[in-house]
């Protein structure tokens, strides 16, 4: 647990976050760090959201996620995404 926190560390101490164009709080980081301890590279299965989905995939990268397992949840997502909009393609173009 003490690595994890002095990684972090590390990580806020390079990270001036004053100087972001985008005004992001410690707070708001460390919620977004806690989520995605809990569900780890699952969450990349919904990178194709349209509004959550680039901050998930930023996130990910940011904390260092297993980038194999990352890159399996995202194919899965953008295939059944894909799938299901054949499907309606399909079956709207039958009707006509």
């Amino acid at each position: 647990m003490d690595k994890q926190k002095e990684r972090e560390d590390r990580i806020f101490s390079k990270l001036n976050l004053e100087t972001l164009p985008f005004k992001l709080k410690k707070e708001k980081i460390y919620k977004f760090k806690t989520k995605i301890d809990k569900w780890g590279s699952l969450l990349a299965f919904f990178c194709w959201l349209p509004i959550i989905g680039d901050p998930i995939a930023v996130s990910l990268g940011f904390f260092r996620t297993n980038y194999i397992l990352v890159a399996i949840w995202m194919f899965v997502g953008k295939i059944l995404r894909y799938l299901i909009w054949a499907l309606i393609t399909y079956w709207g173009a039958s009707i006509v």
